[in-house]
């Protein structure tokens, strides 16, 4: 940019992203460091704004009582000392100009500049003085203006901690210092005067309150502090030629200080970001202004989170159409159709579909509920279909093109008769076999080979068997016989194309599951990064709290240092759920099976292989979104083709949200298998989980069960009398049963009564299969009722 543009226009009160700003904004791609200044009018932002840009004017200076900048002007210049990254500068228009009409734009002003910048300037005059901190009295407005969640409840105070991870660095310039930096009799740096300037007074009368109160904010809001002191540059009237001045015509110290004070911001200021770690480069920091602007015009209160996820719709949309470029363009280059099998096709799509789901994974961010990547899924799956399609075509336009050039005189010779003779069948079939062979030969033929040769034959079989009736050279046997041999030759290119078909239809299946797995693989490997940033943001917060209430605790204040308390245990709690994340509802952290013997126990613990395990999905323990939007489940571990689509009705069960994750498919766990699930909630979430997911267990097992015994008379296999039927069966809904009894449900239902959960066993047996079990499991003979009787129900205490 020549020059600097208004960003934020404030006509009257009202506020308006400029057109030719965003566009401008549009075209950054690199990620950019946001310094934005904001004070009292007349007090010379706009100069120190024009030496970051490295230049004398850009920025009007103004030398008038009036304000010159009006709304939020922006210049975009290439980073001195980063290549990689733009710098962007916001000048604001001054604070405290009595010629607005309404006082509250001020606060806007102030609020936008916060949101926007990574490092935030504020300006002003002299020293660090009540009057001084009166003049910020904006920060403690802070928490009135700005949202760092979406909340229904408007009247919810925020803590601190919401706003430190996306506020901006604070840097204090203080203009015309003529004072020694000492305190108590010490020389002090200006970051120990600034320090120094926050310390609270002990009391808890209204002037105690008022005077804590903008330092409170500045110190919870603003963790890291910076400050920068300036000599008056020049004197009397010069000062309004200060843009025309060189700086050996200016204050010697002056010129070192907006040095330091250029180096510091050069080489400290962190390119934009927001929660979660994402950077912004221009497109994002133009969704933002839109997002914030619009927000403040309607009335409402601009939140963070709501647009983090107003930028993630528009990005995850934009990741979409780059993943089905590049997919396109890498097809287009690689595949020449027609391909001579399904599975070289599908190999190069694959391939192509690979490297579509890094670029998406690489360009998208808070995809909750995995929406865009199951479109971008359901949009390659699409490509996928059509380029088969397309392939199919290819090799038919092609084979029946060969066909019309190989068999074309073969039909001329039928036309005229040349076979309708003695002898003239046996002449027929040699040429036509011939001519197979020549066709055989022919490259590039594609997977419509064989199925558009037999159409061909057949098309010309009534011909043939005229020529055969008619050949007067073989018996009435031998025509027979003949005409049997075609039969079955017939069926057999029947049966070898059914195969084919098979094949293919197999090829698709393993496929479509390759295609989930690399699916899952990829988002696994973003989520482990994303909850490694998010446990890195919230130590650093952490951190930074801490050492803000050590503070407090030094100086006495006990009562503030444990309203800092609950912020800090919060964020401890948030460690572990970066760690763990948080589970969407019907989304257990972790599936155990167990496998129960005949006799109901679990099977001793001297068996070879482990009777307990841990099931974790392959979606790396959640697919739940590290800042804790519900992120539902995108994938369902391994499972068998035939399992698959009940599965997948299954997950998608608003009363449960759990895939297999077992290596084996699901469909192999029998009627005896006992499924426990940890949400970390205990026991009680067990029956209201497992309802849905019993019908579509009972529905999968297979009819190859073992004959049970018949059970003891009045005894069930705990050694219990049997329990009756409840209405709502063993696993009630969460509607039947409170938590208590719910928990009592799992303990003592969980195991026999898997198949009966909902409709299942009678679904069962109106389908003509063996109807599941509706009692208590058989329990042979030889078992005693003592043996029984003395037996902890499976799924009882200690055993979930």
């Amino acid at each position: 940019m020549s020059g600097p543009v208004c960003l934020i226009e404030n006509d009257k009160g009202q506020l308006r992203a400029n057109p030719e700003a965003l566009k401008i904004l549009s075209a950054i791609t690199q990620p950019v460091v946001v310094v934005a200044i904001v004070g009292l009018y007349r007090t010379g932002k706009s100069y120190l704004m024009n030496k970051l840009a490295g230049q004398k004017k850009g920025f009007s200076l103004g030398s008038t009582v009036q304000s010159h900048t009006q709304g939020i002007w922006m210049w975009c210049v290439p980073h001195p000392m980063k290549p990689d990254q733009a710098l962007v500068l916001l000048d604001t228009e001054g604070l405290g100009n009595v010629e607005k009409d309404d006082p509250q734009n001020d606060s806007w002003i102030f609020a936008l500049a916060i949101l926007l910048s990574s490092t935030f300037v504020y300006n002003s005059i002299g020293t660090i003085s009540q009057q001084a901190m009166d003049q910020l009295h904006y920060v403690t407005e802070l928490t009135d203006r700005i949202r760092a969640k979406d909340s229904p409840d408007l009247q919810k105070v925020e803590d601190s901690a919401d706003f430190v991870s996306f506020f901006p660095d604070f840097v204090w310039t203080l203009r015309d210092f003529s004072l020694v930096l000492e305190v108590d009799g010490q020389s002090v740096t200006a970051d120990e005067y600034l320090e120094n300037s926050m310390k609270l007074k002990q009391g808890a009368s209204q002037n105690e309150k008022n005077y804590n109160l903008p330092r409170l904010c500045i110190r919870k809001f603003f963790p890291k502090k910076k400050c920068f002191v300036f000599e008056r540059p020049t004197h009397g009237k010069l000062l309004a030629k200060l843009e025309t001045m060189h700086d050996d015509e200016l204050d010697t110290d002056f010129v070192q200080q907006v040095g330091e004070f250029c180096s510091y911001i050069f080489s400290s200021s962190k390119v934009k970001s927001l929660p979660g770690g994402i950077q912004v480069n221009g497109p994002r920091l133009r969704s933002l202004v839109l997002t914030y602007v619009k927000a403040i015009s309607s009335g409402d209160l601009p939140c963070m989170e709501n647009a983090v996820l107003a930028l993630a719709q528009i990005e995850n949309s934009a990741a979409i159409q780059k993943a089905i470029a590049l997919y396109d363009q890498q097809m287009g280059q690689r595949v020449q159709l027609p391909t001579e099998t399904l599975k070289e096709l599908l190999d190069l799509h694959r391939t192509c579909e690979r490297e579509a789901i890094e670029v998406f994974i690489k360009h998208s961010f808070k995809d909750v509920d995995q929406r865009f990547q199951k479109e971008l899924a359901a949009q390659l799956e699409k490509k996928r279909d059509d380029l088969c399609n397309q392939n199919m075509t290819a090799s038919s336009d092609r084979c029946s093109a060969l066909l019309q050039n190989i068999f074309g005189p073969l039909a001329e010779d039928l036309k005229h008769g040349v076979y309708s003779k003695a002898g003239g069948y046996h002449l027929l079939l040699q040429k036509v076999q011939e001519l197979k062979n020549r066709y055989y030969k022919e490259p590039n033929k594609g997977l419509q080979a064989e199925e558009v040769l037999q159409k061909y034959l057949e098309s010309k079989e009534e011909t043939m068997n005229a020529i055969l009736l008619a050949d007067q050279s073989l018996t009435e046997k031998e025509k027979q016989i003949e005409v049997e041999r075609v039969k079955a030759e017939s069926a057999e290119a029947t049966t070898k194309r059914l195969k084919e078909i098979q094949k293919k239809n197999q090829d698709m299946l393993e496929q479509k599951e390759r295609s989930h797995q690399e699916h899952v693989k990829q988002l696994t490997e973003k989520m482990k990064k994303d909850r490694a940033q998010l446990t890195e943001e919230q130590r650093r917060t952490l951190d930074l709290i801490l050492q803000a209430q050590a503070q407090l605790l030094k100086e006495g204040f006990q009562k503030e240092s444990k309203q800092l308390q609950n912020e800090i245990k919060q964020l401890k709690d948030g460690e572990v759920a970066a760690v763990t994340p948080p589970l969407s509802p019907g989304f257990p952290r972790q599936l155990h099976v167990r496998e129960e013997s005949s006799h109901g126990q679990p099977p001793p613990s001297t068996a070879p292989a482990p009777t307990q395990r841990t099931l974790k999905p392959r979606l790396a323990e959640a697919l739940v979104d590290p800042r804790g939007f519900s992120a539902g489940i995108f994938g369902f571990g391994s499972f068998s083709s035939s399992t698959g689509d009940l599965m997948r009705k299954a997950v998608h069960s608003p009363k449960l949200e759990v895939g297999p994750a077992s290596t084996s498919p699901l469909g192999k766990l029998s009627k005896r298998s006992l499924l426990i699930l940890e949400s970390g909630a205990g026991l009680s979430q067990i029956p209201a989980c497992l309802v849905s997911y019993g019908e579509t267990l009972a529905s999968l097992v297979p009819p190859e069960e073992e004959e049970p015994t018949p059970p003891r008379e009045g005894r069930s296999q705990s050694g219990r009398p049997p329990r009756p039927a409840s209405r709502e069966g063993p696993f009630p809904t969460s509607r039947g049963l409170g938590p208590g009894r719910a928990a009592g449900g799992a303990a003592r239902g969980s195991r026999r009564d898997v198949g009966r959960c909902g409709a299942g066993g009678k679904q069962q047996e109106e389908a003509g299969g063996p109807p599941l079990s509706p009692g208590p499991r058989p329990e042979p003979a030889a078992r005693s009722a003592s043996a029984g009787a003395g037996r902890q129900p499976p799924g009882g205490a200690g055993r979930g």
